[in-house]
This record gives C-alpha cells, structure tokens and sequence, in this order.
C-alpha cells in the first residue's frame, strides 16, 4: 500500500496507531495458523542476486514465533537478524517479545552462542516508524562497508508501527536494488489480540520530502 501511494504521487497520509494495554494472553497469544509459505510482497520485489554468499534477512521479531521460524528456514543460508521492539509498547512487553522469539534461537541463531548478540540484533522504538527506518539505515550502511550485502531481505513480523518503519525505508533506499519485503502467509489470523488503548498516535509521512 505504501509503495502504491509513493507511485501515485501521494502527497502526504496520516497512519494512526493505538498503542495496547495488553495482549490477551500475553506471551502466549496466537496471531496467525495455518501457515502456508514464505512470499515476496506485491511492490517490494527487488533484483536478486545470485550470488547469496552474504545475504541478510531482518525480521521485526514479535511474539509469533512460529512464524519467525517459517521465515528464517526459508532463508536458511542467510544471516538472520532480529528488530526488536525497545522501549517497547508497554514495560513488560520487552520481556514477554524476547520469551517468544528465543524459542525460535536454533532458526535465527547464525551459529552464535548469544541469544542477544550485537553483531545481530537491533533495537528500535516498537512506536516510532521515522526511528526505526533511521536505525536500519545506520545498520545496513555500517553492515555493508564491512562487506557488501549480496541480497537483503526484510519481514515485519513485530508492531505495525515498526512494518511502517521497515516500509519507509524500502521505498527510500531499496528500489532497484537486491532488497525485497517477504512475509509467511497463512490462512488464518486471529481477530482479536489486545486488550485496551493506552495511546493513540498519528504519523503523517509526507512522500514529497521522501524522494
């Protein structure tokens, strides 16, 4: 959708987000089953390169770990990196994040013997699209003067607010070149997950001042 309104000449959109009190059952709340296969998103294919001796794939690492698992097999000879959500949405949720997402260690490890090592984990508000979008950047230019990334690729499986993040990003550093957005469909996805609003926020993304 984003990469839609940047091609229509979009001026400017407001994205309104609600921050939850709570998700239901905390670390154990299901967002989606029936999981069916990994697939780019329609708009946000690049180039592939075929050489894949330094891939990377960014996950934005929420509680739905078994789709961090699907995802990171699908890529299983690339260098997995986490996006989590810090500060995150509510004080306890960092916890409960990192609780779901180390069941998934042996999937996304790289052979490391951290779970939370810094060479592959980044941190970035779960609230704030402009910050996170601004650390992928610092990230990928820092990952690439050491060596080149062959193909990355990106899946925004945490808070909406950080898929926007990854999302604006995309469309202002990836086009027409060896980055793609990729997401484990499945079949089902649960309705409702949350309990309450704590904050709601507005993020208006004016496209002119993004080319």
């Amino acid at each position: 959708m984003i990469r839609y309104f940047s091609v229509i000449d979009v001026k400017n959109i407001d994205f309104i987000y609600t921050d939850p009190v709570k998700y239901i059952k905390k670390e154990q709340t299901d967002f989606s089953s029936e999981y069916t296969d990994v697939r780019q998103i329609d708009g946000c294919q690049g180039i592939h390169n075929p050489d894949t001796n330094n891939d990377y794939l960014i996950i934005g690492a929420g509680y739905d770990n078994l789709r961090i698992t699907d995802v990171s097999k699908s890529k299983a000879n690339s260098k997995k990196v986490q996006l989590f959500g810090f500060p995150s949405l509510q004080p306890d949720m960092y916890q409960e994040n990192i609780l779901k997402a180390y069941i998934s260690e042996e999937a996304t490890s790289n052979g490391r013997e951290s779970f939370i090592d810094p060479e592959s984990t980044i941190f970035a508000p779960a609230n704030d699209p402009f910050v996170t979008a601004n650390i992928i950047k610092q990230f990928v230019t820092k990952e690439n003067k050491r060596k080149a990334m062959t193909n990355l690729y990106f899946c925004p499986l945490s808070t909406k607010a950080q898929t926007l993040g990854i999302a604006l990003y995309f469309i202002t550093n990836c086009l027409d070149e060896n980055v793609s957005i990729i997401f484990p469909i499945c079949k089902q996805y649960s309705r409702e997950t949350t309990e309450g609003i704590a904050k709601i926020w507005k993020y208006t993304v004016d496209f002119s001042q993004l080319k």
